[in-house]
Formats: C-alpha cells, structure tokens, sequence
C-alpha cells in the first residue's frame, strides 16, 4: 500500500510504539508526545494529516471521500496495512471508533486496544440501555424510541423529539422529529431539552470513577456548522459555585453508574443538557478519549497517559510524563472552539503557527494547522483555536477573535 510506504520514510517511523487512530487524532497525538517523548512516536490514522498532527510523528490519512464514509470505512483497511508491516503494535482510538465495535473486535484479537471491549460500546451506544441504566438509579432520563418504533405516549403530545443516527459523532445527522415519522434502522428518537450543552469528562480504573471535570459545550449555527455540530468546549468557569456544585454532583453520580454498569475502563465522556431548573440530562456516551480533554491537558493533566495506563497497563503504567504541570492556566478559563470554513477558500499562513518540539508540542493559540493551499467548501473545518482568559465572558470573546482572525488573514476566497 502506497501510504503504508510513504509513512514508513518518515524519520521516526522506526521508533513508532503506538498507532492512534480516529476521525481527528491530532490532540492524542500530542499528548503521546508529550507524555512519552522519543519512546514512543505515535503513527497517526487520521482524517485530515494536519501540518502538527505529522511533527508528532508519521501520518496515514483516510480522506474523506464518500466511500470513507466521513473516514471511517477508510480506517479498517489502513490499520490492518500497519499491523501487517508492524504487528502488535499497540492501537489507540479515539473520536469516531465508538462505531465501529466490529473493528475494534478484530483489532483486539491481534493486538492491545487502549478502547472500551466490543461489548462494552455496544452498551453505552445503546440508547435504550443507558436510559434504563439511568432510570434504576433515579436520575433524569431523556425517554428515548428505538427500532422503529414511535415514541410511545408522547407521540401526540407537546413533547418535542429529535431524530439521531445510532452510529453518529459530533452532532452531525441531527434533526427534529417529524409527528408521525417512525425511527429507521439507522436512527433512534430521543426527547428533546431546551438547555446548555454541558459534558463532563471521567476516568475509570480499578478504584472507581473519578469526574475529571465539566465544561460548556459551543453547538451550532452560531459557530458556523449545523443547529446541533459540535465547535468546541469551555471549562467550567469555578466562580460559578452554587450551580457548579450541583451540577458536579449529579455528574458524578451518572459517572459512578454508567461506569458501574458497562465496566468501562480509562477516559469516557458523556454529553448532556443543563436546563433552567439544574437538572443535567444525559444525551448520550463516548467511550473514549474525547475532544474536550486536550484542555485538561493544557492545564498541566496528562489524561492520555491516565487513560493509556489504565487500558494498557505495562510500560504504559510505568512511564512517567516528560510534561510537568507549570500553573501557566491556574486559575483562568480554558477553552477551545472550531473554526469552519464560511465559503469556498483556501488556507493561507496557518502551517507556520505549528508548535515545535521544544516547547512539547503544546499549540499556543491555533492547531489542526492546514497546508497552505489546501481548500474547504462552507461548513467544513478549518483548524481549532484556544484561548486561556480569567473568566468564561473573556474567554469567549477571545476564541470569538482568534476565530474571526483566521477566517478573515488565513482564508483566501476561491
């Protein structure tokens, strides 16, 4: 395979000890670069091969063509191409695999898997399940219609629902349900909360779930992708105790029973709604290492390493982390947001914001740096900015400018 031979005269490909792949790798990999240095080079399955995505080590990229399916038909065949050239090597997924249980079965019969088991997705996938899960345990449980079926006794009502593909990501493929319509094989029907997208993000080992933290989530037109298209996430602003508090509590106590009940082990995240009595409903599960945690990264918490030490066990549990905790984000609100393409152009003067070595790899204000030339249509993303401000009204307003700034100095019109 071409790629496998272009990947392999990277100059690190010789030192690769872990194949990352997903849908946008880029903040994985830097996190194993970060944490594990020159003793384990990550090899990158990934969607877009970003000029920092391949400083980290060597890239194989999907496409997105429609015969990858936004990737991911892309993925199965590249991943067997590399443990066929380097078998045993160790795979990390991350956002997209969640839908692919039957991969990652045949990936977990050659080799380690730092992912949730086959049964386990199937599990916190499942709609029907996580609602039932949450139901015993008496906490707020969006109702939900599966197989077909219409959503029961509130199908007549004022109740509002909205149609969503089993095996989705990032908010794409969501709508309102339609009275009357019934769910296809490929959907389910979940009651539909007005509220703030709020997620949390865990960490399960041995000794139990720990809630690593809450953040804000950036959804919608407003940030330039469909009504529901994920654009980032703001960490929980700490100032804001009454509601934080109560918020986390109810967070833990979903953490402590999803992970109870599925077995899951390392990172997950799980998405819900925070509506204007305070009550946090669950939306649905990520088995994985996901978006947000980059940010916990950037504060000076090694979340990959957590998780790969907790799936993997071994030299992975061992290794110590060459990034130590510098109190640069003490105190400020850390957030991110994804910039997408409002019109037909091209990318200018964003591959020179790409972090080095020297400072671990850790972006300053920009990264999912494209090449320049490279082109997008509207709606497609660009890169991803951050922004670190003492408190939540600055924080936005400065991903809002570093936003507008490359879409007005690093975006020439086609």
């Amino acid at each position: 395979m071409e790629a496998i031979e272009q990947a392999a005269r990277h100059p690190k490909w010789e030192a690769v000890e872990l194949l990352v792949v997903g849908g946008s790798v880029r903040a994985a990999v830097q996190a194993v670069a970060r944490g594990w240095g020159r003793r384990a080079v990550p090899l990158a399955v990934d969607r877009f091969a970003d000029v920092d995505t391949e400083l980290c080590g060597p890239v194989l990229a999907t496409g997105d063509g429609p015969e990858n399916a936004g990737g991911q038909g892309g993925w199965a065949g590249l991943v067997d191409a590399v443990l066929t050239r380097k078998p045993g090597l160790p795979i990390l997924p991350v956002g997209g695999c969640e839908n692919l249980p039957e991969e990652l079965a045949a990936w977990r019969g050659r080799t380690q898997v730092a992912f949730a088991s086959e049964q386990e997705v199937r599990r916190v996938r499942d709609p029907e399940w996580v609602a039932g899960v949450l139901r015993e345990t008496g906490l707020p449980t969006l109702e939900v219609a599966v197989g077909g079926r219409l959503p029961g006794e509130a199908g007549g009502s004022a109740r509002r629902w909205l149609v969503k593909p089993i095996r989705g990501a990032g908010g794409q493929g969501i709508r309102e349900w339609r009275p009357g319509e019934a769910a296809s094989e490929d959907t389910y029907l979940q009651e539909y909360r007005e509220g703030e997208p709020v997620s949390a993000a865990y960490l399960a080992t041995e000794a139990g779930v720990e809630l690593i933290g809450l953040t804000r989530q950036l959804v919608g037109t407003a940030y330039g992708t469909g009504r529901f298209g994920y654009a980032g996430n703001i960490v929980w602003d700490a100032s804001e105790r009454g509601i934080a508090l109560s918020v986390r509590e109810q967070a833990r106590r979903v953490g402590d029973c999803l992970g109870e009940a599925s077995g899951l082990r390392g990172a997950f995240g799980v998405d819900g709604v925070l509506d204007a009595a305070g009550q946090w409903w669950v939306v649905e599960v990520n088995p994985r290492y996901t978006a947000a945690m980059e940010l916990w990264e950037r504060r000076g918490r090694q979340v990959l390493c957590e998780h790969l030490a907790a799936t993997l066990g071994g030299v992975w549990a061992r290794g110590e982390s060459e990034l130590r905790p510098t109190g640069h984000t003490a105190g400020l609100v850390v957030g991110k947001q994804i910039v997408y393409a409002e019109r037909r152009s091209r990318a200018v003067g964003l591959a020179q914001f790409a972090a080095t070595k020297a400072d671990n790899w850790r972006p300053a204000w920009a990264a999912d740096l494209p090449r320049d030339g490279q082109q997008f249509s509207a709606g497609e993303p660009v890169c991803t900015v951050f922004a670190e401000e003492p408190t939540e009204a600055a924080c936005r307003a400065e991903l809002a400018n570093r936003a507008a700034r490359v879409l007005t100095r690093h975006l020439l019109p086609e």
